[in-house]
């Protein structure tokens, strides 16, 4: 078709085409077995990579489930603690009474096993230690992580900047371990009472089932390779021995030998190129 007067002519057809010409004249100066362990190849790439997108996925979700789970602990003892404040607010009990009544709910409840809640005042003083009670009333101001984090006196300083909640990562010590380990707490603040209510869960379980599932995803990829790589050396053979049989056969007949065959037996597509030869050489 001839473009009209004054219009450009069309060369997405021909710059097409020469795309198609490019890839095929890089493709062909592999060999047919090279482009069979490419394919192979990048089959595992693209299922690794599916893997590795997959675990990420799964590690994020685990995160973000612990972020959930202590954050939706922590508004369970604010409210029970809100309440109360509410209740001294309203005149039913004095603001004392409210506090004892509060302190004595926030150190009986428990979760996980034993799991439990904190408060501290503006000044990072401990309120409430649902496991130590012995500390109530301490100082935490300066107390530092092995980690180097001041996590209690930045969980106070919510309420000095105003924030109503937050959420603290850490090294803490735990129970049949030498080493502390990562902790996620979250905080809210109760204004009413200058209160930061808070607790916290270890989340290093997470980097360990992480691992695992790393390391069962490897063995499965090393696996699903050993089995494609066989499949595909004998894939491979069962076109490059036909087509070598084909290629030696064509040496001798130009070398001036007519009486040689394939003789090869299928009904692939080698199969039926090899008896088109024999019955050329026929003739």
């Amino acid at each position: 078709m001839v473009p009209a007067h004054g219009e450009p002519p069309n060369n997405n057809s021909s710059h097409d085409q020469s795309i198609m010409r490019f890839e095929l004249m890089t493709l062909q100066n592999f060999t047919v077995k090279k482009r069979l362990y490419l394919l192979i190849a990048l089959a595992i790439v693209a299922m690794a990579l599916i893997k590795i997108i997959s675990l990420n996925n799964l590690r994020n979700e685990l995160y973000k489930s612990a972020h959930l789970s202590v954050q939706s602990l922590v508004e369970s003892a604010y409210t029970l603690a809100s309440g109360y404040a509410k209740r001294a607010e309203a005149g039913e009990i004095t603001k004392s009474e409210a506090q004892v009544l509060a302190r004595k709910a926030l150190e009986s409840m428990r979760y996980a096993g034993s799991e439990y809640f904190f408060a501290l005042d503006y000044n990072a003083i401990m309120v409430v230690h649902g496991a130590k009670p012995e500390i109530v009333g301490k100082d935490y101001s300066n107390f530092k992580t092995k980690d180097g984090a001041f996590v209690l006196r930045d969980m106070a300083n919510l309420g000095r900047q105003g924030k109503s909640d937050g959420f603290f990562f850490y090294q803490w010590p735990k129970a049949g371990f030498d080493e502390p380990k990562d902790k996620i707490s979250y905080a809210k603040v109760l204004p009413e009472w200058q209160w930061v209510i808070g607790s916290g869960e270890y989340i290093y379980e997470i980097e360990e089932l992480f691992m695992a599932k790393v390391i069962e995803a490897a063995v499965q990829l090393i696996v699903i390779l050993a089995v494609m790589i066989t499949i595909a050396v004998m894939i491979t053979r069962s076109i490059t021995q036909p087509l070598d049989r084909v290629s030696d056969i064509m040496h001798q007949v130009a070398d001036g030998d007519l009486t040689v065959r394939v003789n090869l037996q299928g009904n692939d597509e080698l199969s039926h190129m090899s008896r088109a030869v024999d019955e050329t050489l026929k003739v």
